[in-house]
């Protein structure tokens, strides 16, 4: 009895043994057949972006600017409508080139609002009578450049004396090197550039407008062509402005010279400047105050 007991345990494992294998096989090709289609959805989910459809990308396109030398005889790149525009070359000319004299119209001119010039890494520059970067309008953006002998000079519009809307001018990743930036706007950013200033520009960052933020720069004065005072950075009208984390340089005499000059501004920020060889490091004119 026992042995056909045995027998039939025997032949009971056996059985549940096939079955076992024939689930287990079918089982195994379900998993396989749900881990392809993962696999084939992973790979069109993270299929990799083209170098060309990021290059055709709205978000990163841009009109390139040339100079029109059939329409201009001088040097001249001209914008007059809102946009994103970029720069792929470098411009390098002397006066000389015109018989010493280059004229005078900026080199670039902006006469529209909303506008964003990126230069890519290239550089603008002028011997002879120094190079001008002009805007007139709002929300003006340049970026990502370098200037030899020349300067920025950026103005918002104004309505009895106030600036007219937000006016977010702004300057970021820019070496101006022999000249200065000046900007007549509310709101300005100037951010992460290098300015070293001129003999006849001796002032790296003047900024005439309320609510400006001025960090991360390196600003540095040189001696002037005349015996006037000399700053760094000259404020006008410049309350709320934020000044932070700058360093702030004079490679010239000491006497009558400031890091930071606030004209009529209240409420002045300055946190963290590093400023090196001037007689006082905040000058203060009219109602002036901050911290």
């Amino acid at each position: 009895m026992s042995k056909g007991n045995v027998i039939s345990v025997s032949f009971a494992s056996e059985g549940s043994l096939v079955a076992m294998r024939r689930t287990n096989t079918f089982l195994n090709k379900f998993i396989a057949l749900i881990a392809c289609n993962v696999v084939l959805l992973g790979y069109m989910f993270s299929k990799p972006t083209h170098a060309a459809e990021l290059i055709n990308s709205p978000v990163t396109s841009c009109e390139v600017l040339h100079w029109n030398r059939k329409e201009f005889s001088r040097p001249l790149l001209y914008v007059d409508k809102p946009g994103k525009y970029c720069i792929d070359q470098d411009y390098r000319f002397s006066c000389s080139e015109w018989m010493g004299s280059c004229g005078s119209s900026p080199f670039l001119q902006i006469i529209a609002s909303d506008v964003e010039v990126d230069m890519r890494g290239h550089t603008f520059s002028r011997s002879g009578r120094p190079l001008e970067i002009f805007g007139r309008g709002r929300n003006i953006f340049i970026k990502n450049g370098e200037i030899k002998n020349g300067y920025i000079n950026i103005n918002a519009p104004r309505s009895s004396g106030f600036f007219v809307g937000d006016n977010f001018t702004h300057i970021e990743n820019v070496r101006v090197e022999t000249g200065c930036i000046h900007i007549f706007a509310a709101n300005a950013i100037v951010r992460n550039n290098d300015v070293v200033a001129s003999k006849d520009c001796t002032t790296p960052l003047t900024i005439v407008g309320p609510h400006p933020t001025i960090e991360k720069n390196r600003l540095t004065t040189v001696a002037g062509a005349f015996d006037a005072a000399r700053y760094g950075i000259d404020l006008s009208e410049g309350e709320g402005a934020v000044v932070r984390g700058n360093t702030i340089l004079n490679y010239g005499p000491r006497e009558n010279t400031g890091a930071v000059v606030l004209r009529d501004g209240d409420g002045v920020q300055m946190e963290n400047n590093h400023v090196d060889n001037f007689e006082q490091a905040v000058m203060r004119t009219g109602t002036s105050t901050g911290q």
